[in-house]
C-alpha cells in the first residue's frame, strides 16, 4: 500500500513508488479508505495497515491534530508497536502551539 503523497513531505518530493527523491527512504502511508480491522486481523497484521506512516519498516508514525496530547494516544502507538514488533514510534500532534512540543518518542522494549 505505497502512496505517492504524504502530508508531511508533500507531493513534489515523492516518487511514484513511495521513495523520497533525495534520500531514498521508503515509506508507506495508511489510506483513509482502508477497511476497519477486527481483533483477528490484528493478530497477524501488516504494519502499513494500522500506522499513519511507516518508514523503512523501522519507525511507526502516528499523526494527530488535537489540542491536548492524551495518554491514550501514546498507549495506541505502543499497542501498534507491540502488534507489529517495531521498536520505535513517533506520535506527532499538529494541534500543539509548536510542532516540536507535539512530538513524543515511544519505544517498544529496548532499542
Amino acid at each position: 500500500m505505497l502512496s505517492t503523497s504524504c502530508p508531511l513531505i508533500g507531493e513534489s518530493n515523492v516518487k511514484g513508488d513511495g521513495v523520497l527523491d533525495d534520500s531514498g527512504v521508503e515509506f508507506t502511508k495508511n489510506s483513509a479508505s482502508a477497511p476497519l480491522l477486527t481483533n483477528s486481523d490484528l493478530a497477524c497484521c501488516d504494519p502499513a495497515g494500522i500506522a499513519d506512516i511507516l518508514v523503512e519498516d523501522k519507525v511507526l508514525i502516528e499523526v494527530k491534530a488535537v489540542e491536548k496530547n492524551h495518554l491514550i494516544y501514546e498507549t495506541q502507538v505502543l499497542t501498534y508497536l507491540r502488534l507489529t514488533g517495531i521498536k520505535l514510534g513517533l506520535l506527532i500532534n499538529f494541534g500543539a502551539p509548536y510542532v516540536k512540543d507535539g512530538i513524543s518518542r515511544i519505544i517498544n522494549g529496548v532499542l
